[in-house]
């Protein structure tokens, strides 16, 4: 839906629009001083803009990438070339449905302005990167070459995904959730921000609006239907391969309590459990030993930070889950009534 209101707004058949578009390509590719430097440029605000912000907050191996593969396999990052008639002849136009970028390291504005050029330079061949690495170009420029590409190329959708805690809590990192804000306010074009918890906590805190986060959660309980569906299909595609037949009925029980209920623990378990059974020719049947080893070796990374959430929880109330800490794995709603006394100002 936002996707579509933002396209009615950024109408090429409304002149208003039209002309400010051909406003921005001009202002995109003309910066040349007379001593033939490469100089700043400036840019407005597309008429009758609307921020369009769009939070999901995910913890960590709960299908942040899944989602973010689903809805760019469903729009596509292939630039699509259009006709349109205008003054009794016509024109073509391009549009770029989806632009994809990951969180920079750091939170760093300068990083995350650079991704998103390059970004569009490897959907549209072009390079836009390269000539924007100039001294002349502050950070505040670089923004405004984002902000005039994404409205000349007709862009439909920007996913900013892999947003922890750790990189969107630093100083830096208030500048870029500012650039972001500053973007979809500037150009009325939605961006999808795929945060974990911690992350997302952060973004309201630095005054990106939106509505009420999009909250996705580990399962609470090994009964959930939710949970069996994530158990049967991982397991169709993991261990179902080396023992074909039905999913044992005591495995999701099993699984939800080595891996707290998150898939991409389970589909990590699972997998391991997989290979080290091809690898074992005289197995026949799958039991709960063998899951219980084969999970913790695969988990053998994760496991402080599944300690860390049970022994939380087990003191619930006591008090205030600290975002540094828990920030990536709790769901959204554990960090209780008052959650930003504990992000890091």
């Amino acid at each position: 839906m936002q996707i579509r209101t933002s396209y009615l707004d950024r109408d090429l058949l409304n002149p208003r629009f039209r002309d400010f578009t051909i406003s921005a390509n001009r202002a995109l590719h003309f910066r040349r001083d007379r001593r033939g430097h490469d100089s700043p440029i400036t840019f407005g605000s597309v008429p009758g803009a609307t921020s369009r912000s769009i939070l999901v907050a995910a913890p960590v191996r709960t299908g942040r990438r899944v989602l973010a593969d689903l809805i760019e396999a469903m729009f596509g990052r292939e630039p699509a070339v259009h006709r349109i008639s205008l003054g009794g002849g016509q024109t073509e136009v391009v549009q770029l449905h989806l632009v994809r970028v990951v969180w920079p390291v750091h939170g760093s504005v300068h990083e995350f302005a650079n991704a998103v050029l390059a970004a569009f330079d490897a959907a549209l061949d072009t390079d836009y990167a390269r000539l924007a690495a100039t001294p002349l170009f502050s950070d505040r420029h670089l923004l405004v070459v984002v902000r005039c590409l994404a409205v000349v190329t007709n862009l439909g959708l920007l996913v900013v995904e892999r947003i922890n805690a750790a990189e969107a809590i630093t100083k830096a990192a208030a500048l870029t959730w500012s650039a972001i804000a500053e973007f979809t306010r500037m150009t009325g074009i939605p961006v999808l921000c795929m945060a974990t918890p911690g992350a997302a906590l952060a973004a309201l805190r630095s005054g990106l609006s939106c509505n009420a986060p999009f909250e996705i959660c580990p399962s609470e309980s090994c009964t959930d239907d939710f949970w069996l569906q994530v158990c049967g299909s991982i397991y169709a595609f993991t261990v179902g391969t080396v023992y074909p037949g039905p999913m044992p009925n005591w495995l999701p029980k099993a699984a939800h309590r080595l891996t707290h209920g998150y898939p991409g623990l389970t589909s990590k378990v699972l997998t391991s459990m997989a290979v080290e059974s091809a690898a074992a020719s005289d197995a026949r049947t799958i039991t709960r030993n063998m899951l219980t080893s084969s999970g913790k070796r695969a988990l053998v990374l994760d496991q402080p930070s599944l300690d860390q959430i049970a022994a939380f929880r087990r003191r619930r109330g006591e008090r205030l889950p600290d975002v540094r800490i828990f920030g990536d794995w709790l769901p959204l709603h554990e960090f209780q009534s008052s959650p930003f006394t504990s992000v890091p100002k």
